[in-house]
Parts: C-alpha cells; structure tokens; sequence
C-alpha cells in the first residue's frame, strides 16, 4: 500500500509518529533506509536497534554525514555525550560545510559541558547559515557567558 509522507505525524499532537516511521521503514535495505529507521529507533528508545542500523549504514555509505549527525544526535538521546561527541566529530571531518553537524555538535559540547569549544561549534554554523541566527545566537552568547566564568 502506497502511503503518504503526512501519514507518519500523528494528527492530534502534530508531532512525528516515529513507530509508523519505524514502520514504513522496515526491512530497511539501503543505507538511507537504515539511517532513518535508527533514528526513529532512537527516539523511541530501542538504542541496540537504533545502534545496529547507523553501524550498517555507515558501513554502506561512510561519506554520508547524515547518518553520523544522526548517529550522534542518537547517541545524545541516550545520554553518552562523549559517542555523541566523536560521531558528531566524524560528521564534521566528512563534510566540514554542513552547518546542522556544527550546530548539534555545540548543543552535545555544551551539555558535556565544554563552554568554549560549544561556541566556536555554534560561530562555525552560523557563519554556514545565518538563516540559523535566532536560535543560534542565544547558544552562542549562553556557551560564551558560561566560558567566561
């Protein structure tokens, strides 16, 4: 059955429905598809699983930076900020102009908490996109405050 994408928001919180996305996500068979099941994995919890799909996805597509931020933000999820840290990291050395791997890789170091380093990750980001300045732009001036003290 042919489903559209509105499908996978449940109506009445208008939030993602992750188990439907899980769903339509199974069996996942190129790195993609396994990329995006881990992440709806992740957000409902299931991490081993979530675990298994970004393993094989990156082990299909290593350039994919995507599916290190995921994997990261994964990670983050979980609690292990320090997984968080060097997947994010991975992203970043794969493909230094995505500002999405800076901006989460800010939001992980300064919940680590590594003040300094946060806002150079949040600068990067910004001056990939301005367009992500009203929230950017709090983090930054709140990594540069807490560095500062």
């Amino acid at each position: 059955m042919e489903r559209s994408p509105g499908h996978l928001v449940n109506a009445a919180t208008a939030r993602p429905d992750f188990a439907a996305a899980e769903s339509v996500l199974s069996p996942a068979e190129d790195p993609y598809s396994l990329m995006r099941r881990g992440s709806a994995s992740a957000h409902l919890g299931r991490f081993e699983d979530a675990e298994r799909d970004f393993m094989e996805s990156v082990r299909r597509e290593p350039d994919n930076e995507w599916a290190w931020i995921l994997w990261g933000t994964s990670r983050a999820l979980r609690g292990d900020l320090a997984g968080a840290d060097a997947h994010l990291s991975e992203a970043i050395r794969r493909k230094p102009e995505n500002p999405e791997a800076w901006e989460e890789h800010g939001h992980v170091r300064l919940s680590r908490p590594a003040y300094a380093t946060a806002a150079v990750d949040f600068t990067q980001a910004l001056a990939l996109n301005p367009a992500l300045e009203p929230l950017l732009g709090a983090r930054l001036r709140e990594a540069r405050d807490r560095a500062a003290r």
